[in-house]
């Protein structure tokens, strides 16, 4: 399979990018969207995270951190997140494997609470956030359908995205129809716009919610400075 032989350097990913997004709902700017790589180890790490602004900071205020550490071979390793969406507030960091350890602390009305589940899973494995690096690796050309398995918290699925090429305010994007498999339906979509080069850069976010659809506009791409000889 093109995962156990791909190696971490290729195509878009690279260590030091930074992305940054501007997030919009009904119409408003909600707030801002960013993802970066690291190394650690023998890991590439990618952070991301999500703070709200404006109204929606005052209605539902969000402010997540989640954070992956993966290799080209096995996938995601582990994963950690940080929640702060509104009255929901909860820890969680995962182990992936074949067996997935899933430790949660979470606020309740009568207060914090810590427990444990274990999973069946996969290797290799992705989780919410390396899923998205992933299918920036796995993306050729219009036509193709990419498949691969994530855990999203509680199970593993099958990703599914379905790749084709438009023009989006007259640039080439490639647009990734993305979504999750259960015996052969199609669930939770959501669509990512691609720069049609070796980068693969997400331009443009739109995930749909019960709250309305809810997108996201690149604002910036930050790379590592190249030294000079």
């Amino acid at each position: 399979m093109w995962w156990m032989i791909v190696d971490a350097e290729a195509g878009p990913i690279e260590r030091g990018e930074r992305l940054e997004w501007a997030v919009e709902w009904m119409g408003m700017q909600a707030g801002t969207a960013w993802a970066r790589v690291r190394s650690e180890g023998q890991s590439l790490v990618f952070e991301a995270g999500c703070d709200s602004a404006g109204m929606v900071e005052r209605l539902y205020p969000v402010h997540d951190v989640l954070t992956s550490w993966w290799t080209a071979e096995r996938g995601s390793s582990r994963y950690t997140t940080r929640f702060r969406e509104g009255r929901f507030q909860q820890d969680l960091d995962m182990s992936l494997g074949p067996e997935v350890v899933v430790q949660r602390h979470q606020r309740f009305d009568t207060g914090w609470r810590r427990w444990e589940d274990r999973y069946t899973g996969s290797s290799p494995i992705e989780d919410p956030v390396s899923a998205f690096f992933r299918l920036r690796l796995a993306i050729q050309d219009a036509g193709e359908t990419v498949r691969f398995p994530l855990f999203t918290g509680s199970r593993t699925v099958t990703l599914r995205a379905d790749i084709s090429r438009e023009a989006v305010d007259g640039v080439s994007r490639l647009r990734a129809e993305v979504a999750t498999e259960h015996e052969g339906d199609v669930k939770g979509k959501m669509t990512v716009h691609f720069s049609d080069d070796a980068d693969r850069v997400p331009v443009r976010v739109t995930v749909q919610t019960r709250a309305g659809p809810v997108s996201a506009r690149l604002l910036r791409r930050e790379l590592p400075a190249v030294p000079h000889r």
